[in-house]
């Protein structure tokens, strides 16, 4: 059986981002791969305008777990929300 939430003293309401999208990107990927992630934020914003991808916000995490070889790990938000409607 569910416990039954509390009631919050505020309201929760959606606000509008100025950014159509959001990447996640690893900060471990980018230390391992010698850069401060300046260098990989700057070429995957360009990329990805490229692809009318619009604003998207660029945000670094920490250690996502996976790290492959000589590679950045990176999420899209839109496309978790995507994975987690099926």
């Amino acid at each position: 059986m569910a416990a039954a939430s509390p009631e919050l003293p505020f309201s929760l309401e959606p606000a509008k981002a100025p950014f159509a999208d959001a990447v996640l990107m690893c900060g471990k990927c980018s230390r391992k791969l010698g850069s401060d992630g300046k260098a990989i934020r700057k070429a995957l914003k360009q990329a990805l305008k490229s692809r009318r991808w619009g604003k998207v916000r660029l945000v670094e995490m920490s250690c996502f777990s996976l790290c492959p070889k000589r590679r950045q790990v990176l999420a899209s938000v839109a496309h978790w929300a995507i994975a987690a409607c099926w």
